[in-house]
Protein backbone atom coordinates (compact mmCIF):
# COMPACT_ATOMS: atom_id res chain seq x y z
CA UNK A 1 0.00 0.00 0.00
CA UNK A 2 0.78 3.62 -0.87
CA UNK A 3 3.26 5.27 1.90
CA UNK A 4 1.20 8.55 1.83
CA UNK A 5 -2.42 6.71 1.79
CA UNK A 6 -2.17 3.53 4.95
CA UNK A 7 -5.60 3.77 5.63
CA UNK A 8 -7.98 5.80 3.24
CA UNK A 9 -6.53 4.00 -0.16
CA UNK A 10 -7.73 0.48 0.68
CA UNK A 11 -8.00 -0.17 -3.21
CA UNK A 12 -4.99 -0.72 -5.36
CA UNK A 13 -5.03 0.07 -9.35
CA UNK A 14 -2.72 -1.77 -11.69
CA UNK A 15 -1.68 -0.13 -15.12
CA UNK A 16 -0.44 -2.63 -17.99
CA UNK A 17 2.17 -1.98 -20.72
CA UNK A 18 0.92 -4.39 -23.18
CA UNK A 19 -3.05 -5.59 -23.67
CA UNK A 20 -4.27 -9.03 -26.02
CA UNK A 21 -6.93 -9.24 -27.43
CA UNK A 22 -8.44 -12.73 -28.69
CA UNK A 23 -11.77 -13.15 -30.43
CA UNK A 24 -14.15 -15.95 -28.58
CA UNK A 25 -13.50 -17.96 -32.04
CA UNK A 26 -10.30 -17.78 -32.49
CA UNK A 27 -7.26 -20.08 -31.90
CA UNK A 28 -3.73 -19.00 -31.40
CA UNK A 29 -1.19 -21.60 -33.29
CA UNK A 30 1.76 -20.71 -31.36
CA UNK A 31 1.91 -18.96 -27.97
CA UNK A 32 2.46 -15.42 -28.19
CA UNK A 33 4.74 -12.70 -26.69
CA UNK A 34 3.58 -8.58 -26.16
CA UNK A 35 7.23 -8.23 -26.16
CA UNK A 36 7.21 -9.10 -30.13
CA UNK A 37 5.64 -6.30 -30.56
CA UNK A 38 8.87 -3.73 -29.71
CA UNK A 39 11.37 -4.67 -32.63
CA UNK A 40 7.87 -4.45 -34.68
CA UNK A 41 7.54 -0.80 -34.06
CA UNK A 42 10.95 -0.10 -33.63
CA UNK A 43 11.53 -1.68 -37.24
CA UNK A 44 8.98 1.74 -38.23
CA UNK A 45 10.74 4.30 -35.98
CA UNK A 46 8.36 3.83 -33.46
CA UNK A 47 10.32 3.35 -30.15
CA UNK A 48 8.95 5.53 -27.12
CA UNK A 49 6.01 3.72 -25.28
CA UNK A 50 3.35 6.36 -26.52
CA UNK A 51 3.95 5.12 -29.76
CA UNK A 52 0.33 3.95 -31.05
CA UNK A 53 1.13 0.74 -32.46
CA UNK A 54 -0.66 -2.30 -32.86
CA UNK A 55 -0.25 -5.92 -34.39
CA UNK A 56 -2.68 -7.86 -36.17
CA UNK A 57 -2.48 -11.35 -37.91
CA UNK A 58 -1.22 -11.29 -41.43
CA UNK A 59 -2.80 -14.93 -42.87
CA UNK A 60 -6.44 -13.86 -42.64
CA UNK A 61 -9.50 -14.07 -45.43
CA UNK A 62 -8.86 -9.92 -45.83
CA UNK A 63 -5.51 -9.64 -47.39
CA UNK A 64 -4.47 -12.69 -47.55
CA UNK A 65 -1.09 -11.81 -45.44
CA UNK A 66 -0.54 -7.97 -47.29
CA UNK A 67 -0.08 -5.05 -44.94
CA UNK A 68 -3.44 -3.55 -43.01
CA UNK A 69 -3.15 -0.99 -45.16
CA UNK A 70 -3.93 -2.67 -48.26
CA UNK A 71 -6.66 -4.82 -47.03
CA UNK A 72 -8.06 -3.73 -43.82
CA UNK A 73 -7.16 -5.16 -40.49
CA UNK A 74 -7.66 -8.81 -39.29
CA UNK A 75 -10.50 -8.55 -36.67
CA UNK A 76 -9.86 -11.53 -35.06
CA UNK A 77 -7.29 -9.99 -32.35
CA UNK A 78 -4.64 -7.87 -32.07
CA UNK A 79 -1.61 -7.07 -29.23
CA UNK A 80 -1.28 -3.30 -28.50
CA UNK A 81 0.32 -0.68 -26.12
CA UNK A 82 -1.24 0.82 -22.93
CA UNK A 83 -1.13 3.96 -25.40
CA UNK A 84 -3.96 2.15 -28.01
CA UNK A 85 -6.21 0.53 -25.63
CA UNK A 86 -8.64 3.24 -25.07
CA UNK A 87 -8.69 3.58 -28.87
CA UNK A 88 -8.95 0.07 -29.89
CA UNK A 89 -11.92 -0.83 -27.64
CA UNK A 90 -13.66 2.45 -27.90
CA UNK A 91 -12.90 3.52 -31.32
CA UNK A 92 -15.07 1.57 -33.57
CA UNK A 93 -17.99 2.38 -31.67
CA UNK A 94 -17.68 5.84 -31.57
CA UNK A 95 -17.68 5.90 -35.94
CA UNK A 96 -20.17 3.34 -36.15
CA UNK A 97 -22.78 5.06 -33.96
CA UNK A 98 -21.47 8.87 -33.73
CA UNK A 99 -19.22 9.46 -36.42
CA UNK A 100 -20.58 7.14 -39.65
CA UNK A 101 -21.76 10.31 -41.95
CA UNK A 102 -18.77 12.32 -40.83
CA UNK A 103 -15.86 9.29 -41.73
CA UNK A 104 -18.24 8.50 -45.21
CA UNK A 105 -18.13 12.33 -46.33
CA UNK A 106 -14.54 13.15 -45.52
CA UNK A 107 -13.41 9.88 -46.57
CA UNK A 108 -15.87 8.81 -48.92
CA UNK A 109 -15.41 4.48 -50.04
CA UNK A 110 -13.77 4.08 -54.10
CA UNK A 111 -15.59 3.05 -56.61
CA UNK A 112 -15.88 -1.15 -56.04
CA UNK A 113 -14.83 -0.77 -52.59
CA UNK A 114 -16.79 -2.43 -49.75
CA UNK A 115 -17.05 -1.62 -46.08
CA UNK A 116 -16.81 -4.42 -44.60
CA UNK A 117 -15.22 -5.45 -40.98
CA UNK A 118 -11.78 -5.16 -41.76
CA UNK A 119 -12.17 -1.87 -43.58
CA UNK A 120 -14.10 -0.27 -40.81
CA UNK A 121 -11.70 -1.27 -38.41
CA UNK A 122 -8.33 -0.23 -40.43
CA UNK A 123 -9.96 3.07 -41.30
CA UNK A 124 -11.11 3.83 -37.56
CA UNK A 125 -7.66 3.00 -36.43
CA UNK A 126 -5.91 4.67 -39.07
CA UNK A 127 -7.83 8.14 -38.90
CA UNK A 128 -6.31 8.52 -34.51
CA UNK A 129 -3.00 8.10 -36.14
CA UNK A 130 -2.38 4.35 -35.29
CA UNK A 131 0.29 2.16 -37.25
CA UNK A 132 -1.09 -1.31 -38.27
CA UNK A 133 1.43 -4.14 -38.49
CA UNK A 134 0.48 -7.40 -39.97
CA UNK A 135 2.72 -10.23 -38.54
CA UNK A 136 1.54 -13.77 -38.53
CA UNK A 137 4.96 -14.56 -36.68
CA UNK A 138 4.07 -11.99 -34.00
CA UNK A 139 0.20 -12.91 -33.74
CA UNK A 140 -0.35 -16.01 -35.02
CA UNK A 141 -4.29 -16.56 -34.88
CA UNK A 142 -6.36 -18.12 -37.04
CA UNK A 143 -10.72 -18.26 -36.79
CA UNK A 144 -11.85 -21.74 -35.14
CA UNK A 145 -15.03 -23.73 -34.85
CA UNK A 146 -15.67 -26.11 -31.93
CA UNK A 147 -16.14 -29.79 -32.52
CA UNK A 148 -19.02 -30.94 -30.75
CA UNK A 149 -18.68 -34.75 -29.03
CA UNK A 150 -20.98 -37.64 -29.78
CA UNK A 151 -24.50 -37.15 -28.27
CA UNK A 152 -24.03 -40.80 -27.67
CA UNK A 153 -21.90 -43.95 -27.81
CA UNK A 154 -23.72 -47.58 -28.05
CA UNK A 155 -22.59 -50.44 -25.62
CA UNK A 156 -21.24 -53.44 -26.83
CA UNK A 157 -20.49 -56.53 -25.01
CA UNK A 158 -19.36 -56.62 -21.74
CA UNK A 159 -20.16 -53.28 -21.07
CA UNK A 160 -17.71 -52.02 -23.17
CA UNK A 161 -18.26 -48.96 -25.69
CA UNK A 162 -17.93 -49.97 -29.32
CA UNK A 163 -14.61 -48.33 -30.67
CA UNK A 164 -12.74 -48.04 -27.72
CA UNK A 165 -11.61 -49.19 -24.77
CA UNK A 166 -13.25 -47.71 -22.38
CA UNK A 167 -15.69 -48.93 -19.70
CA UNK A 168 -19.69 -47.96 -19.75
CA UNK A 169 -20.10 -45.63 -16.07
CA UNK A 170 -23.91 -46.61 -16.73
CA UNK A 171 -24.93 -43.64 -17.77
CA UNK A 172 -26.94 -42.81 -20.71
CA UNK A 173 -25.84 -39.01 -20.92
CA UNK A 174 -22.99 -37.58 -23.46
CA UNK A 175 -19.89 -38.96 -23.08
CA UNK A 176 -17.03 -35.98 -23.66
CA UNK A 177 -13.30 -36.64 -24.48
CA UNK A 178 -12.39 -34.43 -21.57
CA UNK A 179 -10.79 -31.64 -23.57
CA UNK A 180 -12.02 -28.63 -25.83
CA UNK A 181 -11.15 -29.32 -29.40
CA UNK A 182 -11.27 -27.40 -32.15
CA UNK A 183 -10.88 -27.21 -36.07
CA UNK A 184 -9.30 -24.40 -37.99
CA UNK A 185 -11.68 -22.20 -40.41
CA UNK A 186 -9.74 -21.15 -43.41
CA UNK A 187 -12.14 -19.56 -45.93
CA UNK A 188 -9.37 -19.46 -48.48
CA UNK A 189 -7.87 -22.63 -47.71
CA UNK A 190 -4.33 -23.36 -50.06
CA UNK A 191 -3.50 -19.94 -49.77
CA UNK A 192 -4.14 -19.49 -46.32
CA UNK A 193 -2.01 -22.97 -45.72
CA UNK A 194 0.37 -21.63 -47.87
CA UNK A 195 0.78 -18.21 -45.64
CA UNK A 196 0.41 -19.57 -41.96
CA UNK A 197 3.39 -22.67 -43.32
CA UNK A 198 5.45 -19.74 -44.39
CA UNK A 199 5.06 -17.51 -41.78
CA UNK A 200 5.32 -19.88 -38.65
CA UNK A 201 7.64 -22.62 -40.50
CA UNK A 202 4.96 -25.48 -40.20
CA UNK A 203 4.88 -28.23 -41.95
CA UNK A 204 1.32 -27.72 -44.27
CA UNK A 205 0.33 -31.10 -43.14
CA UNK A 206 0.09 -30.61 -39.48
CA UNK A 207 -2.09 -27.26 -40.73
CA UNK A 208 -4.01 -29.87 -42.74
CA UNK A 209 -4.76 -31.89 -40.33
CA UNK A 210 -6.53 -29.13 -38.09
CA UNK A 211 -8.98 -28.23 -41.05
CA UNK A 212 -12.58 -28.45 -40.40
CA UNK A 213 -13.96 -30.68 -43.22
CA UNK A 214 -15.04 -29.19 -46.33
CA UNK A 215 -18.33 -30.62 -45.26
CA UNK A 216 -18.40 -29.34 -41.96
CA UNK A 217 -21.65 -30.12 -40.78
CA UNK A 218 -23.20 -33.41 -41.01
CA UNK A 219 -26.69 -34.62 -39.24
CA UNK A 220 -26.32 -37.57 -37.15
CA UNK A 221 -29.50 -39.72 -36.09
CA UNK A 222 -30.60 -39.35 -32.25
CA UNK A 223 -33.10 -41.13 -30.38
CA UNK A 224 -34.36 -38.43 -28.33
CA UNK A 225 -36.75 -36.27 -29.43
CA UNK A 226 -34.57 -34.64 -31.85
CA UNK A 227 -34.47 -35.59 -34.97
CA UNK A 228 -30.87 -35.20 -35.46
CA UNK A 229 -28.30 -33.49 -34.42
CA UNK A 230 -25.67 -31.50 -35.66
CA UNK A 231 -22.10 -32.31 -34.89
CA UNK A 232 -18.72 -30.37 -36.30
CA UNK A 233 -16.00 -32.81 -37.20
CA UNK A 234 -11.98 -32.44 -38.42
CA UNK A 235 -10.80 -33.07 -41.85
CA UNK A 236 -9.80 -36.87 -42.14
Amino acid sequence: MPPHCPNECPLRSFMYDYFVHVREDAFLLRPLSPLQLVPLAAARGLTHPEDKVLVHGACGDHGMGRNGGEGGMLNSGAMFRRSVAYTYFFAPLDDYYLFWHERMSTAPLAKGELMGPQRFLQRAYEHRNVTLVASTAAFPVVNSLPISPPSKKKKGKAGKLEGSGESDSGSDGPIYSGRDEVCLLLKHRERQIGCYSQQLDMPTSELEALLCAQDAYKTTPDNGSRKGATHLRRRA
